[in-house]
């Protein structure tokens, strides 16, 4: 390769030859009406090795004009260039220099065009509605990760090409500007521009430089916006960091719990990490459509409304929770993320994973009373170990070799299974110790990137346990295990295997073996061996002086456990031993074992039955998850007696917790009570518990009266009734179009799924149609909300997919600008359970481009399969143990 070849890195990146060190970046010519801007952008760049020519990462920019400047010991001389096409495939353009440079720095002054997005990534456009005056109102502001930078300026637009960045935005002078970091300075511009598209004056604004970071975590917000204000208890540089909670005009009082929120987790951060809060400032922002749940920009946080608002007298008091958890969650990135850079987005789940873990702490240490530990494992690590299960998951550390294959691995492999491993790891070696390492990893990686082996090195020093040994397998290796627990006479012999979902384990697919700690519950709180762990595939260990043990106390370990039936019977007889994290666990492996066919389905029925009296929300939260996935995949058989027979199940099932929690809250019951009430009702309202349901139609007709935590119990309970009325569905859609709090549009599109009268069925299908198409009053950002719901419900499910075939190229068209939204809509057809609709979607899907989706859609293959398997296995037995006549 000769030297002005492009030296590029393994991933299929850019070329490593030039360096950037710094950006000034002007945004001007904002013109709201036709969605364009223009920009100019001076990148300071180190020459590294000899080249010939700059490669930038640009998408929808055009370039208007290049100047090149070369300084080699203090003499500048200007460089020619030619700007060679866009590489539209590839998001890169070349500069081609007249002369190669071989030492010394470079600075590219480039003037460039843009288009203001209307699709959530890049620099966008949201729209909403002014309480006030009813009028349609706008906010700019950006969405960078994970490679739509290049949207808003030319850059190089990887993690690891770290700099500083200066901003400036002329804008209107009614609006608020927001950025990284404070204002620098802001000024009416006196040279007789006016703003693009009226006569309205103009200013600049210009921030402070930044500190060296990637260039997804640069971000800005332009609108009408109204803050609260708080200060950390510590201080930092001797003051205390200012936080500011942003919202449109009259919604900044449903931020204040945000913002006590945050204050608190910054200092517990900076405590926890020995490293104050690296910035001057924090912003949190409501941006009115996004697509996730929020993005960690450096110094500037954006969420969408569910995670970031909550109204105490009219939100639904689950998003409370949410909403506490999401803002730890991105202010842990601003060390974990942002502070610390992973190297490649092969190991996203060095920012994510730890930041779910973390960010699970610290609302554990802010709101010790919500245990939220317990609905961790069953929402987060529960669903990881559920998606690898499947063959078409992934490592936790995965090949990424384009831009089009990162938005796929924002999944719950990275995120959730990648906080389990953190957790057992935690778990083993102490947190206290594990969160020295932590700090050691981050102060000697501050402001650079890592890899995965680093982290390791810094939890090793701490701990003295040569971690990437316990680890690798974890990190590198797909799927977990089961363990086959077997007892004879004072001895446990235990065999760890490979578990996938369809129970078709071959010997390929079982050569890996993993560290597990095995810690051994006896009940009470109390544990025995826990320094066992299994390091080959079997082992014999001493059996508890106990006659009931469990496996994997509290559910730390990243594994299921089958026991033999003689041993399952000794602890479903004993349940009230264990913790809720124990019983959630001993449920999904038991459900676990159904679906693969190491456990006949009545044996799952039986368990269930065990819990009948139990009290505890996420329990029951996992109970619940259980008989609905067995409703959803069986309902499929066109046997409606079977179906018939599980309804009734289900109804006997949650029938004395109803009655037991009733529609009114005790005057003194617990705050387990007051989570587990809508839980419980909304299951025995939707299976159609007469009680329930007599009730939830009373309600309906004055909505007002609904209280918060019951609008989807009322709405889905109403709606799965067969004799559903047009004038119900007409009052659900009302409240949907005028939303009373911030979470009233999601619980109601939840709702919809619900409906089973054929008469209304079409209409929840066509609402779903107008939004993928774009015609409908839903915003594109939340249509998988009712799109996941229909998809459960085997009344909407075919419809839906029916729908799917018949316009693709519409949904394709609308979705296909927000890769995430899309492949998540693609993983809802993993509810099926019938194999033809399986060959359809693969036929379908054959000569179709998947770029972007194909993971997500061969996993949901793989789901389908094993829906069905289950279903040819075990028809018999389940129709035996229900009496189906």
């Amino acid at each position: 390769m000769s030297t002005t070849d492009l030296d590029t890195s393994i991933h299929n990146a850019l070329p490593l030859n030039l360096q950037p060190t710094h950006y000034d970046l002007q945004i001007f010519d904002i013109d709201e009406t036709n969605d364009t801007f223009k920009g100019l952008v001076t990148i300071d760049l180190d020459v590294i090795q000899q080249t010939d020519r700059l490669v930038l990462n640009v998408r929808d920019i055009v370039i208007d004009s290049v100047q090149l400047k070369f300084n080699l010991t203090k003499t500048v001389t200007e460089v020619g260039c030619t700007i060679e096409p866009t590489d539209v495939v590839n998001e890169t353009v070349v500069l081609k220099f007249q002369e190669p440079v071989k030492s010394g720095s470079l600075k590219a002054v480039i003037n460039y065009s843009g288009v203001i997005q209307s699709n959530m990534t890049g620099f966008y456009k949201s729209t909403y509605k002014d309480l006030a005056s009813d009028e349609i109102k706008t906010m700019l502001s950006t969405q960078f990760e994970a490679t739509d930078a290049r949207r808003a300026f030319p850059c190089l637009d990887e993690p690891n090409r770290k700099a500083t960045f200066q901003l400036s935005i002329v804008t209107r002078t009614n609006y608020t500007v927001l950025s990284n970091m404070p204002v620098l300075y802001c000024r009416t511009l006196d040279d007789g521009k006016k703003f693009a598209t009226d006569s309205r004056e103009l200013k600049v604004v210009q921030f402070e430089k930044t500190v060296v970071m990637s260039t997804y975590l640069l971000a800005w917000a332009i609108g009408e916006f109204e803050y609260l204000e708080a200060f950390t208890d510590r201080s930092y540089n001797g003051s205390k960091v200012p936080i500011r909670v942003y919202t449109a005009i009259g919604n900044k009082e449903q931020g204040r719990f945000a913002l006590e929120t945050s204050t608190k987790v910054v200092d517990f951060f900076s405590k926890i990490f020995d490293i104050d809060y690296p910035l001057p400032k924090l912003d949190l922002l409501c941006v009115p459509n996004f697509t996730c749940n929020a993005m960690e920009n450096f110094g500037l946080l954006t969420f969408r409304a569910t995670a970031l608002l909550f109204d105490i007298e009219k939100s639904d008091p689950k998003y409370k929770t949410r909403v506490a958890y999401v803002v730890s969650h991105e202010i842990a990135h601003q060390w974990f993320g942002n502070l610390v850079t992973m190297n490649w987005w092969n190991e996203l789940w060095l920012n994510e994973g730890f930041a779910t873990w973390v960010g699970w702490l610290a609302v554990d240490e802010l709101y010790p009373e919500w245990n939220v530990f317990s609905t961790f494992v069953s929402e987060s690590y529960e669903s990881a170990k559920s998606l690898d299960s499947l063959r078409n998951s992934h490592p936790i550390e995965v090949a990424i070799n384009s831009a089009k294959d990162i938005d796929q691995v924002f999944d719950a492999i990275s995120y959730l299974k990648g906080a389990s491993v953190i957790r057992m790891l935690s778990q083993s070696v102490g947190i206290d110790v594990f969160l020295k390492g932590v700090s050691i990893y981050l102060k000697k990686h501050k402001f650079g990137n890592a890899k995965t082996v680093d982290l390791w090195s810094g939890i090793s020093e701490a701990s003295g346990i040569d971690i990437s040994k316990l680890m690798d397998n974890w990190i590198k290796k797909q799927g977990y295990p089961y363990l086959k627990v077997e007892s004879a006479g004072d001895n446990l012999t235990i065999t760890q295997k490979r578990f996938l979902a369809a129970g078709d384990i071959t010997p390929e697919d079982d050569k890996t073996i993993w560290w597990v700690p095995l810690n051994i519950s006896v009940g009470s709180g109390t544990s025995v061996a826990e320094n066992y762990a299994l390091t080959e595939k079997s082992a014999v260990i001493p059996r508890p002086d106990s006659p009931f043990f469990k496996l994997n106390k509290d559910s730390v370990g990243v594994y299921r456990v089958f026991y033999s039936a003689d041993l399952l019977k000794e602890i479903s007889k004993n349940l009230d031993h264990f913790s809720a994290e124990d019983k959630v666990g001993l449920l999904a492996d038991v459900n676990a074992a159904a679906i693969a066919g190491f456990l006949p389905t009545s044996k799952l029925l039986e368990f269930l039955l065990h819990f009948k009296s139990e009290t505890d929300y996420v329990v029951w939260s996992e109970i619940i998850k259980s008989v609905e996935h067995l409703n959803s995949v069986w309902s499929e058989t066109s046997d409606q007696r079977l179906s018939k027979s599980l309804t009734k199940f289900c109804r006997e099932l949650f029938a004395s917790q109803s009655e037991r929690l009733g529609f009114e809250p005790k005057g003194n019951e617990s705050y387990f009570d007051g989570q587990l009430r809508p839980l419980i009702l909304l299951a025995a309202g939707t299976s159609g518990l007469e009680p329930v349901v007599t009730r939830c139609l009373e309600l309906v007709e004055n909505s007002t009266a609904i209280p918060p935590s019951l609008k989807q119990v009322v709405y889905s309970t109403v709606l799965s009734q067969k004799n559903a009325t047009q004038e119900q569905f007409d009052l659900i859609l009302q409240d949907l179009y005028n939303p009373s709090s911030p979470d009233t549009v999601e619980t109601i599109l939840i709702s919809l799924g619900s409906v089973q009268n054929d008469l209304v069925i079409p209409q929840a299908v066509k609402l779903l149609e107008d939004c993928l198409t774009g015609h409908g009053r839903i915003a594109l950002m939340n249509v998988n909300f009712l799109a996941g719901s229909l998809a459960t419900n085997p009344k909407t499910r075919v419809l839906v997919w029916n729908f799917v075939k018949a316009h693709y190229n519409a949904i394709f068209e609308t979705m296909q600008t927000s890769v995430i939204l899309f492949d998540r809509f693609i993983k809802t057809l993993k509810e099926h359970a019938d194999i033809s609709i399986h060959n359809e979607i693969l036929e379908f899907f054959s000569n179709k481009n998947v770029d972007g989706f194909n993971r997500s859609l061969q996993q949901a293959l793989d789901q389908i399969k094993t829906n069905y398997a289950w279903i040819q296995r075990d028809k018999s037995n389940i129709t035996e143990y229900l009496n189906v006549e």
